[in-house]
């Protein structure tokens, strides 16, 4: 009965020596092909280490694409930017994304931040409005296309098309009487 325990005994540990064996063996064995030493002394698989980064980098790719198309899709047809006090919390939240990521976005795809972008489209949507009625006034001008106030108006006028808004509606009536 003695001898039953002590073989038990025995075969348990034989495999749990084999298992520890099999499972550490990988990292202790020095095989520079596929593994190789970080900075903690560790040993890591490279090979599956690229594989990864790269997988994860293309995912993050599709995953950013795809936000900046929902992005330019949601600012084209909600126009979102006409209401003036338009903050990056809801348009991220309306794009099922957060605040820094989607800043990252519009920052790697136009190296502007958000309220730079939402200026060019509201500079943008200026330039229509002037386009399809030329009487409108630069207040008008101004509080239809969704700035606040006519200081962030004029700056971001000057930022994007290098000209006071006077200025440009004056070129811009001139242009049409020429044509």
């Amino acid at each position: 009965m003695k001898m039953d325990y002590i073989y038990v005994w025995s075969i348990l540990i034989l495999l749990i020596l084999i298992n520890g064996y099999i499972i550490i063996a990988p990292f202790c064995l020095d095989a520079p092909e596929v593994m190789e030493s970080n900075e903690n002394g560790f040993s890591v698989d490279k090979s599956t280490e690229t594989k990864d980064k790269g997988s994860r980098s293309l995912n993050d790719r599709l995953r950013a694409d795809d936000l900046y198309e929902r992005l330019i899709t949601y600012f084209d047809q909600k126009k979102p930017y006409l209401r003036q006090n338009l903050k990056i919390k809801e348009v991220a939240l309306y794009l099922y994304s957060n605040k820094t990521y989607l800043s990252r976005i519009i920052n790697d795809k136009h190296n502007l931040n958000f309220n730079q972008f939402v200026n060019y489209y509201r500079i943008e949507e200026v330039k229509r409005l002037f386009m399809e009625d030329s009487s409108l006034n630069i207040q008008e001008l101004c509080t239809r296309s969704g700035f606040g106030s006519m200081a962030t108006f004029s700056i971001a006028f000057r930022y994007y098309l290098g000209n006071t808004p006077a200025d440009w509606c004056k070129e811009q009536k001139l242009l049409r009487e020429h044509e």
